[in-house]
């Protein structure tokens, strides 16, 4: 094994065949503190360390956006309520303000003129900076104690409230009103209101458990909304077009209030990026990041940069999303008989379908976030599709369920009899004449040679779903291997090594157990490359942790421990370089058009089966595909250093050639120069078995650095994920510190 003096002379040696490399890389660290009367070097530096600062600001304000995203759609109301709420009463009780209220049902970003990077916090953290939103006005009209604060039951009644449409309620209104006079009284309201709740996702969903921070005694209707409609007495009658009335009111104030929220330094007018920050808050995620980014080049666009919208601006284009199907129509019928869509053709279709008037400078901003190739002309249905689910998404509609099931068979059956020519009145077997039908039609088609290539791409599918449960079997064998190991506190040395040897044990049991059920996937589907992929990580972890059982219990390095160990990695490299190659040739098939998906695609449809797979964009195939490889590449990566550690201590001169590969794979997954640099820096300075760098460390942040966007296009193959976000298990620790 090398002495600690050798490491300098590695570093001086003029042969090393690193030398080059390791400068080009390491001259892309921090460089070390300089004297203070050099300028230049300072001055460069606090520019690079404020652009650092910015761009991960930038990030982590994409962060927090898609995470109160999913909060909204996707969490229990008390969830989203505690979240946004940012007041806290002395009993305990949260409230929200008028402006939490519009920002846990509008997706809104913090405003670009703020540092803030988030719009709520979760319980037990400081708030994340004040959120500064003038008073609202509309609320106190029914604020009986005038504190201006939102209950959470106050809260779902706002959230159906503002979930209605128009014509929705206009026809539950009509349902109540007996007399037909317009009016309803107070009772017949909430008669209304039940009904409208259960078609709201967070109404619908709402339980009357008890969340912490929660009163939600009486009824949600009772409270001083009510009473400003209905009286104090609650005897006053409430009028449809009053009501209709208020609900426009609502929607007008939440268009105020969120205009309030861009307006961060009180000056009348928001930023053009602000202003598309409001445009394409509401995008699909996996669309987000493409329209943000074109928001951010606004920062670049001079003429666009230094655009105000004022509050009439910003309110008519919310009115143009409230009147989006008309407005969409014009669009697309327009685009279909003239192809292009020009900034004054959208202008007119506003104006004279709508009768809303959008200004030049809406319009110059609306075509730089829309027009993605530059070319003048409006891309109509990503613009309709933002606004139409800012629309859908405060409405929150629930799915259908099955209730609709029974109706759907009785006309199925109604529909059935008249075409086969039964009488209205006749008894109908459905299930005998059915089944007698598709015994005929399955004997007809089975026996046609079209369908011999349904029968093979079936046993196909059987085959890999076979290969799968292997590969899920074997998934469960190597989390079995990552058992906690519990050590008690005053156990004796001799007591700690035999927990820690039983621990090893159970999980070199398990890895092999892993290790067969891979094999066995693969004996059924040779081609099964996500199984050599796990294969090959089996055999990673079982080589690391056997090395880590070598220097924990002190064996001697030079014995067959170490020749096992390197033996493991030898595989583990075969394993991912077989896997790797499979996975290519598919993938150059599939840029060719020669891919398995297509040949069985050509053959579905002579049935109409086509619509069994779902297609994908060509843009969206070459992303998973890069990130794919990026992730196996990671991988390759993580075990070549690792084996170069190994190597090192044990003496072998084929360390220096396995860190370079190492980093040529890391390269290849798109690991930046500096965190490569990093990495070649600690593996220099390790100079003991225990100490150095730990490079699971680095690859869980490159996972975190580089693979926001990664993991929500996805990896080819879903099943790869678990593997690819693996952590080392505790167990190495332990032996690390025997």
């Amino acid at each position: 094994m090398p002495s600690s003096s050798s490491l300098p002379l590695l570093r001086r040696s003029s042969s090393s065949i690193l030398q080059p490399f390791l400068f080009r890389h390491l001259s892309t660290a921090p460089p070390p503190p300089q004297s203070p009367h050099i300028h230049n070097s300072s001055s460069h530096n606090a520019k690079s360390n404020l652009l650092t600062w910015i761009s991960a600001e930038a990030y982590r304000r994409k962060v927090f956006f898609n995470y109160e995203k999913r909060i909204r759609m996707r969490s229990p109301p008390e969830k989203v309520f505690e979240y946004f709420a940012s007041v806290r009463g002395d009993d305990g009780e949260i409230f929200m303000t008028p402006a939490d209220l519009m920002r846990a049902l509008v997706p809104v970003f913090p405003p670009s003129e703020s540092h803030l990077v988030r719009d709520g916090y979760l319980r037990g953290e400081r708030s994340p900076g004040e959120l500064r939103c003038s008073p609202s006005q509309f609320f106190m009209l029914f604020d009986t104690n005038n504190d201006g604060l939102i209950s959470f039951k106050e809260y779902l009644f706002f959230v159906t409230l503002l979930s209605i449409p128009e014509s929705s309620f206009s026809i539950a209104f009509k349902m109540f009103d007996i007399d037909c006079n317009g009016e309803i009284d107070r009772d017949e309201f909430k008669k209304v209101m039940n009904l409208m709740r259960a078609h709201n996702r967070q109404g619908a969903v709402h339980s009357d458990g008890l969340r912490a921070g929660h009163k939600l005694g009486g009824s949600v209707e009772n409270g001083g909304l009510l009473e400003y409609f209905f009286g104090g007495d609650g005897k006053k009658l409430l009028h449809h077009d009053n009501f209709a009335q208020f609900l426009r009111d609502l929607h007008d104030e939440m268009v105020r209030l969120e205009f309030a929220h861009y307006d961060y330094k009180l000056r009348g007018t928001i930023s053009a990026k602000d202003f598309a920050l409001s445009m394409v808050a509401s995008a699909d995620l996996k669309h987000l990041n493409k329209l943000l980014d074109r928001v951010d080049d606004l920062d670049n666009q001079p003429h666009l940069h230094n655009i105000r919208i004022t509050p009439e601006e910003f309110k008519n284009f919310a009115e143009l999303r409230r009147k989006l199907q008309p407005f969409s129509l014009a669009l697309f019928s327009f685009g279909q008989i003239n192809g292009l869509l020009t900034r004054k053709d959208m202008q007119r279709a506003a104006d004279q379908v709508c009768g809303i008037s959008l200004t030049d400078n809406v319009l110059d901003i609306i075509f730089h976030v829309f027009d993605a190739n530059r070319d003048g002309s409006l891309s109509s249905d990503e613009f309709v599709r933002v606004l139409h689910k800012r629309e859908r998404d405060i409405a929150q509609p629930t799915e259908a369920g099955s209730s609709c099931v029974e109706d759907w068979i009785v006309q199925f059956a109604r529909l059935f009899k008249n075409h086969v020519g039964f009488e209205c009145d006749s008894y109908l077997d459905l299930h005998e004449i059915g089944v007698k039908l598709y015994s005929e039609a399955m004997e007809d088609t089975v026996t046609s040679e079209d369908a011999q290539g349904l029968f093979d791409i079936a046993a196909a599918k059987f085959q890999e779903m076979t290969a799968l449960a292997l590969f899920n079997w074997g998934n469960v064998h190597l989390s079995k291997a990552r058992k906690r190991v519990v050590l008690t506190e005053d156990s004796s040395a001799e007591s700690t090594l035999m927990q820690v040897k039983a621990a090893y044990d159970w999980a070199q049991k398990e890895y092999v157990n892993a290790g067969m059920r891979y094999e066995e996937a693969l004996k059924i589907k040779p081609d099964f490359y996500e199984g050599l992929l796990a294969l090959g990580l089996q055999q990673f972890e079982q080589a690391k942790l056997s090395w880590y059982y070598v220097i924990g219990s002190k064996s001697n390095l030079e014995i067959g421990a170490s020749a096992q160990v390197l033996e493991l990695y030898n595989k583990a490299e075969d394993s991912m370089e077989k896997g790797m190659q499979i996975w290519e040739e598919m993938e150059e098939q599939r840029l060719n058009g020669l891919s398995k998906y297509e040949k069985d695609k050509a053959e579905l449809q002579k049935f109409g089966l086509d619509g069994l797979f779902k297609d994908i964009s060509e843009d969206e195939a070459s992303k998973q595909a890069a990130n794919m490889r990026s992730q196996i590449y990671h991988l390759w990566g993580t075990m070549l250093y690792e084996r170069s550690v190994v190597e090192y201590k044990l003496s072998l001169p084929t360390w220096e050639e396995c860190l370079e590969v190492a980093i040529e794979k890391f390269e290849l997954a798109g690991a930046s120069q500096t965190d490569i640099a990093v990495m070649i820096k600690n593996h220099c300075s390790n100079e003991t078995a225990l100490e150095g760098f730990k490079v699971d460390e680095i690859v869980q942040a490159w996972n975190e650095m580089y693979d926001a966007d990664r993991w929500r296009t996805g990896v080819a193959a879903f099943r790869l994920e678990p593997l690819f976000r693996r952590r080392s298990p505790k167990l190495h620790s332990v032996l690390e510190h025997l």
